[in-house]
């Protein structure tokens, strides 16, 4: 009977990736998400990538989105290239940014801060036709160092992660 239920199992979690569904991270609001529906495809296609805009008080983060963005266009199977040649053209702005107290001490110390971030991501083609639109958001948390200087560093890393982790949902959603 156990041997069974196992095969139901594997059967299931086999069959499960082919669906379009995956799993990217376990406490993400991307976790089970359906990847299938969108109409775009960026495999094989010409790629721009114009730098996102910053609606938000914290600066530079555009700059490590878009390049997070870039870098995980590279490691697919799409080809960068200049806005005349390009098949499709990628835009978007940061427009959403906030760090919110997740643990505090019994004296009142922040312990661990949680950095969110809600990127607008823009796909047109070449005559400038709308295909995708569609905000993306994720959080990531992270723990008070000893000083504000190796704190803010934290942000920093915790920004970077979050861009990457965005960025290569956004290409997974993609294929």
């Amino acid at each position: 009977m156990r041997f069974y239920y196992l095969c139901v199992f594997l059967a299931i979690f086999s069959v499960l990736p082919s669906c379009g569904y995956e799993v990217l991270k376990d406490d993400s609001s991307f976790s089970f998400r359906e990847l299938s529906n969108s109409t775009v495809s960026l495999v094989g296609k010409r790629i721009h990538v114009y730098p996102f805009k910053n609606s938000v008080s914290e600066p530079y983060v555009e700059v490590i989105f878009t390049s997070k963005l870039i870098e995980s266009l590279m490691r697919s199977s799409v080809i960068l290239t200049d806005p005349d040649s390009a098949d499709y053209i990628i835009t978007g702005e940061v427009k959403n940014y906030s760090l919110s107290t997740m643990a505090m001490s019994r004296s009142g110390e922040i312990g661990v801060y949680r950095v969110t971030m809600g990127i607008n991501i823009i796909i047109r083609d070449k005559n400038g036709k709308v295909l995708f639109n569609r905000m993306l958001d994720d959080y990531e948390d992270y723990q008070v160092q000893p000083t504000i200087e190796f704190t803010k560093a934290k942000e920093r890393m915790a920004v970077e992660t979050l861009s990457e982790r965005i960025a290569q949902f956004l290409v997974i959603m993609l294929r």
